[in-house]
């Protein structure tokens, strides 16, 4: 079964949402626990997120990116960089 970011453009393989979510996380020096903390939910979900088994809801993603200071085309590649 695949994951749900197994999305492949003109050849080149993407990284993943939950790989970007894993970099940005350890890039601001967030445990998986003080992340969901920040968030208002749990260390399951970004563990879940992460390994691409689930995707944020809306709510989440507008958190992350504003947390991160990340464009969401950035966060959920979007563009093709």
């Amino acid at each position: 079964m695949g994951s749900f970011q197994e999305n492949v453009a003109h050849g080149t393989p993407r990284t993943s949402l939950g790989k970007r979510l894993q970099q940005e996380r350890q890039r601001y020096n967030f445990s998986q626990e003080a992340l969901a903390e920040a968030l208002g939910t749990t260390a399951r979900s970004i563990r879940r997120w992460e390994q691409d088994q689930a995707i944020p809801h809306f709510h989440y993603r507008k958190q992350l990116c504003r947390l991160f200071n990340i464009s969401a085309e950035d966060l959920f590649g979007l563009l093709n960089r």
